[in-house]
């Protein structure tokens, strides 16, 4: 069994080739439903314990992926199987490969629902996440402008500190989440607001809005405003969704829209559901995290690590 630590996360793939191993295992017909499960809580006494099961097909792996959160010692990790006899092949650490996941998901979305001129991005939120998705997004669009808003604006600001030592973009605090958006052609929301912090009202036609922070059905970020504007609502999972996807629970029970209209990604990848169809529609990617993803990356991280000899081999 192969042990894949953090130090070597990042020198098994880069951002573009994660994309791609996510595009391929949403646009394999198999995929979805029916290869995942939604993500199982085991509630503990000081915290939370979550699983998610995936079955990489392509790779003959199926894996397991285990966080306890809320725990001040919290290491993620997932288990890859051999599908053909059995075998555990690896231990991989997800507190890596999980926002690494987390952005190509929202770089897969954005390269299928957002304008491909866009080039001013607002981020809601100043966390880990929203860093990973800054990353990701001004290596995904010819970004000039990003505005930052955190409820505390001392993370706002140092994330813009941070991030201007990194990128060569412009980049600003703004003094409200409707500031940040009011000339952003693509919005994210990595928060976890359990009221809304995005209304539609502020949104510019023609935006994009990857939504990642509403993972549970007591969160949400968006207004059902934001949902009842948008030409196309997407996420990664519908059967996880219709569980943990705050924002959508409570957008369909104000009436904004219906399950039906929701679409899989993986419909959008294989080009059997509808992506954008003009430049001045709203479009929204509410992903919580699919399995499917993190034993897709896990998989990948396993084959290469592999290939260039990485990582600890240890009896089992």
């Amino acid at each position: 069994m192969l042990l894949i630590g953090p130090g070597e996360i990042e020198q098994l793939f880069t951002l573009d080739e994660a994309v791609d191993a996510l595009r391929e295992v949403y646009a394999d017909p198999a995929g979805g439903a029916t290869a995942a499960l939604p993500r199982i809580r085991f509630p503990l006494p000081q915290a939370t314990f979550h699983v998610l099961l995936a079955q990489a097909e392509s790779a003959g792996m199926v894996g397991c992926k285990l966080s306890p959160a809320g725990l001040p010692r919290t290491r993620t990790c997932t288990a890859l199987w051999s599908c053909s006899d059995g075998t555990l092949l690896c231990l991989v650490d997800s507190s890596t490969l999980s926002p690494l996941r987390t952005a190509a998901t929202s770089v897969l979305g954005a390269r299928l629902l957002a304008r491909r001129e866009s080039r001013s991005l607002a981020l809601l939120g100043a966390g880990r996440q929203a860093r990973s998705q800054l990353r990701a997004l001004a290596a995904t669009f010819p970004l000039d402008r990003v505005v930052v808003w955190s409820r505390t604006a001392e993370r706002a600001e140092g994330l813009v500190r941070a991030a201007g030592r990194e990128l060569s973009l412009p980049l600003s605090v703004a003094q409200s989440p409707r500031d940040a958006v009011a000339d952003a052609d693509l919005v994210v929301t990595a928060t976890r607001a359990t009221e809304p912090v995005l209304a539609g009202r502020w949104l510019r036609p023609g935006s994009h809005v990857t939504a990642i922070g509403a993972d549970q059905a007591t969160r949400r970020e968006l207004d059902a405003e934001v949902v009842r504007r948008a030409a196309v609502v997407v996420v990664d999972l519908l059967e996880q969704a219709r569980r943990d996807s705050g924002d959508l629970i409570a957008a369909i029970d104000e009436q904004a829209t219906s399950w039906d209209a929701v679409i899989e990604l993986g419909a959008v990848v294989r080009g059997s559901a509808p992506a954008r169809s003009g430049p001045e529609e709203v479009t929204v990617l509410a992903h919580q995290g699919s399995a499917l993803g993190d034993v897709a990356l896990a998989a990948l991280a396993y084959r290469r690590a592999r290939e260039r000899s990485l990582g600890l081999e240890v009896d089992w």
